[in-house]
């Protein structure tokens, strides 16, 4: 279902509402042992102009852990 990336995709997603229902997002964290989840509640659809400092910093965050795992094989 998810071509071979399970456990290996960790992505930075508002009181804004969603196209991802509950479900899909269970699915993915279920599916995803790494998913984590972080809530960008006071944006849109245009994450990185309205919460920029917290978008620099989660995407830093997704940065450095896989250039961890990279260093690490």
């Amino acid at each position: 279902m998810f071509c071979g990336i399970e456990g290996r995709v960790s992505c930075p997603s508002s009181d804004s509402p969603s196209n991802l229902s509950d479900e899909t997002l269970q699915l993915y964290t279920r599916s995803i042992p790494s998913c984590e989840v972080v809530e960008f509640r006071q944006s849109g659809h245009m994450i990185p102009d309205d919460e920029q400092e917290k978008y620099i910093a989660e995407v830093n965050l997704f940065l450095e852990k896989i250039s961890s795992e990279v260093r690490a094989t």
